[in-house]
């Protein structure tokens, strides 16, 4: 689809929206659907594509193109790559439920909030602000970082898993049972430290055939006291 081409047939952030309503009415809040959604019979609920962004967007692929979600995601794979699930809408729903809570509340306090509003590309934005942080710091001489590949990782009987360590020492003594080198394990560190912040982790091939020659069941084990996850 092209950027827009939803936004012209009218196509309404539908998942948004059923996400949106299906936690109200989980938390017992009445909802009545239409062009606007009204809450608790006292509250408008408005859910657009682009909102005050302006971007002609009409589509969850449009959101993640224009936002920059493909682009981050993509970062392990040398390109843009839209991510398989409707991430910036439902994130839209659940801010849209939030915001409608907090203004009934606040209605019951005695403010005269009378609507809400949310945006799937104010969503989508919020959801990458860690990275829009890191692009845009002005003290920092900022790099796009670099590296395809990276976890998960798969062992020896077809056990697709995620690993966290969270300090060096654990790092070193997981890889260290499966037989890798210390300064390969060195020189994995960093890279993966960082994944979170950069979206990228490239590791070096031996990790990776490593856990390939060892079953699950031979490593699991070791996790109560080798300091990961």
């Amino acid at each position: 689809m092209t950027p827009g081409a939803g936004l012209l047939l009218g196509v309404r952030p539908r998942v948004a929206e059923e996400v949106l309503t299906g936690l109200l009415r989980t938390s017992g809040v009445g909802v009545r659907e239409g062009e606007v959604l009204e809450v608790g019979g006292e509250l408008a609920c408005r859910v657009s594509w682009g909102g005050p962004s302006g971007l002609p967007v009409g589509s969850e692929a449009d959101v993640q193109a224009a936002c920059g979600v493909a682009h981050v995601h993509g970062r392990r794979y040398g390109g843009p790559v839209p991510l398989g699930a409707d991430f910036a809408s439902v994130a839209a729903g659940v801010l849209g439920a939030t915001g409608a809570l907090a203004a009934l509340r606040a209605r019951r306090l005695g403010a005269a909030y009378r609507e809400v509003g949310v945006s799937v590309a104010q969503a989508a934005l919020l959801g990458l602000s860690q990275y829009l942080a890191a692009a845009t710091a002005p003290e920092q001489g900022w790099v796009e970082p670099g590296g395809t590949g990276g976890p998960p990782f798969g062992s020896a009987d077809g056990v697709r898993f995620e690993l966290e360590a969270l300090e060096p020492d654990g790092w070193l003594r997981f890889w260290s049972e499966l037989g890798v080198e210390r300064r390969v394990v060195g020189r994995a560190w960093p890279a993966f430290q960082a994944r979170y912040g950069t979206a990228v982790c490239p590791l070096p091939p031996e990790l990776f055939a490593a856990v390939r020659a060892v079953g699950h069941p031979g490593w699991r084990g070791w996790r109560p006291s080798a300091g990961w996850s």
